[in-house]
């Protein structure tokens, strides 16, 4: 075998190299998409719980919820502070949830342009 063959084997034997990095790399790629999809939506279901649990476990926060939703006027300084505030994260939570959908619709409709960075 000639030196010139050994090169062309070699070219070969490299770009076949190549090409399976990159696959591997799309293929690694693919699953770290899916584990940080899963791990979005495990995060989005522990923040809803949270939010629930303290009007769960507390009488107190749940009659300011119920009353602020009802009447906010019968609600003292303090008690209109707490409801704002959990409101707030009520809202925040929603609103996360509804950019979250239309992320995923849109990835839905154009699965070529979807990418990691867009859960």
């Amino acid at each position: 075998m000639s030196l010139e063959q050994i090169l062309y084997v070699s070219q070969v034997i490299g770009s076949l190299a190549v090409i399976g990095s990159l696959v591997f790399v799309g293929v690694q790629l693919r699953q770290n998409t899916r584990a940080v999809r899963a791990s979005t939506s495990q995060a989005h279901s522990t923040m809803y719980h949270e939010i629930v649990a303290s009007v769960i476990e507390s009488g107190e926060v749940a009659n300011i919820w119920r009353r602020g939703l009802a009447q906010p006027d019968s609600l003292g300084p303090d008690e209109l502070v707490r409801f704002i505030a959990f409101a707030s994260s009520f809202f925040r939570f929603y609103e996360a949830s509804y950019v979250r959908e239309r992320r995923q619709r849109r990835n839905r409709s154009h699965p070529r342009h979807a990418t990691a960075w867009c859960l």
